[in-house]
């Protein structure tokens, strides 16, 4: 999924509630303009083949990791960062795509696990 930011600039409440208004579809952003009518997207699906869904089911990986929990991995940082070793667990979080414990992806635990141990 995308982020997306807007800053919005105005200079008084009805001016930003118009410009609001604009970005739902309610009105023209600029005086004396229209907006354009939004198009309804239906999707194409098409059915996968079994060949399709085998391969699609073996390159997947499993939903949540059953073998280590968050109460697992939080005691191994506590084990770690009480060593004195908080920058190296930072940067091994950072290595799992998560700024903080509660960002790690639950498939990778027993992964994070078994590489904070080894620190």
């Amino acid at each position: 999924m995308t982020n997306i930011n807007l800053s919005i600039v105005a200079s008084n409440a009805e001016e930003l509630f118009e410009t609001l208004r604009g970005l739902a579809g309610g009105s023209a952003l600029v005086p004396g303009t229209q907006a354009a009518p939004v198009k309804e997207i239906k999707p194409v699906t098409k059915p996968a083949s079994n060949k399709a869904i085998a391969a699609h089911a073996q390159n997947t990986p499993k939903e949540e990791d059953e073998e280590t929990t968050i109460e697992e991995v939080r005691a191994a940082v506590k084990k770690q960062t009480d060593a004195g070793k908080r920058d190296e667990v930072k940067a091994l979080l950072t290595e799992y795509g998560a700024g903080k414990l509660s960002e790690l992806d639950p498939v990778n635990f027993t992964a994070f696990v078994e590489k904070i141990n080894e620190l």
